[in-house]
């Protein structure tokens, strides 16, 4: 009892004065590629409302490199997408992008791309697919971040149409 006693002395002695004790925060790792933030609006059979964070898209890049088209797409420069997180309560998956192949003229910085440029492929609401959107615009601003908009996907069982909008922004 009296080591402890005096194991407590010794303590509040050594700390007298010094106010409160820090509180130590864990450092958060950051990626040093390109984290996308975004959100998904979809109307028509199935509408859907949320947000998402995509760090595939740009996973070997910076923002920088993403918005220039640094690193060359085999097919198709991509709009960032949620991949398998849920979104507003579904599973949201699609291919968009910028083609590299003729007719299209290619990805080639910011801009607003249209027709044969801007392709929005598939689009998978929880078990339901899509395909080939008959309008497709995307826009890309100098710091990454963008704007697609898209209409005519039908539902490959159903015939039901689905539009929608997709928007992010790009952080290191």
């Amino acid at each position: 009892m009296k080591v402890i006693a005096l194991c407590v002395g010794v303590l509040a002695c050594a700390c007298a004065g010094q106010g409160p004790v820090p509180q130590v925060t864990p450092a958060i790792p950051r990626s040093p590629y390109a984290v996308f933030t975004g959100t998904v609006a979809l109307r028509g059979e199935i509408a859907v409302h949320g947000s998402f964070v995509d760090a595939l898209t740009g996973r070997h890049e910076r923002c920088s490199q993403y918005v220039a088209g640094a690193l060359q797409a085999t097919t198709l420069w991509v709009v960032p997408t949620p991949g398998s997180a849920p979104v507003g309560g579904h599973t949201v998956m699609y291919t968009a992008g910028v083609s590299n192949a003729p007719p299209s003229s290619g990805f080639h910085g910011p801009g607003t791309y249209t027709g044969a440029s801007a392709i929005m492929a598939d689009l998978i609401i929880d078990n339901s697919s899509f395909t080939f959107a008959a309008i497709a615009v995307i826009h890309v601003a100098g710091d990454a971040s963008g704007t697609m908009s898209f209409t005519g996907m039908l539902d490959t069982n159903t015939n039901a149409e689905e539009s929608g909008s997709v928007s992010w922004t790009c952080a290191d």
